[in-house]
């Protein structure tokens, strides 16, 4: 294996441990803050609890977007990529602009559902109650 894909990999398994590890301390933190409540006589609901373990629902579509605006901006960056390097390779063009469809249609995929998902909720929100 050359260093290149070496690091590349070790790139790939640092991100994915900082991903995991991250996800256990929330996870941890949140369980021990419903602990500590419980422990002080503090009611709480099932919502309360479900928000602080899995987060706030309302999050979603922003979450959405933000998701769908970055694999946008990857989706730009590789056809940049292959349009400036083009002149000197011409063959590797249309698999950079390939790449770059197959980042673009998640991205605008998850961009209208978070779009969506906003709509929704500011209609729910706008509704009378029943």
């Amino acid at each position: 294996m050359e260093m290149g894909e070496l690091i590349f990999w070790a790139v790939v398994g640092a991100v994915s441990l900082s991903v995991v590890w991250g996800a256990y301390l929330s996870r941890r933190e949140a369980e021990r803050t419903v602990r500590l409540a419980l422990e002080r006589g503090v009611a709480l609901d099932v919502a309360a609890i479900r928000e602080l373990r899995f987060g706030s629902p309302h999050r979603m579509p922003v979450l959405l977007l933000v998701c769908g605006a970055l694999l946008l901006s990857v989706a730009l960056g590789l056809a940049a990529l292959g349009v400036i390097i083009a002149p000197e390779e011409p063959e590797t063009l249309l698999p950079l602009l390939g790449l770059a469809a197959f980042a673009a249609i998640p991205a605008c995929a998850l961009i209208a559902v978070g779009i969506l998902m906003q709509r929704q909720r500011r209609a729910e929100k706008a509704a009378p109650p029943a």
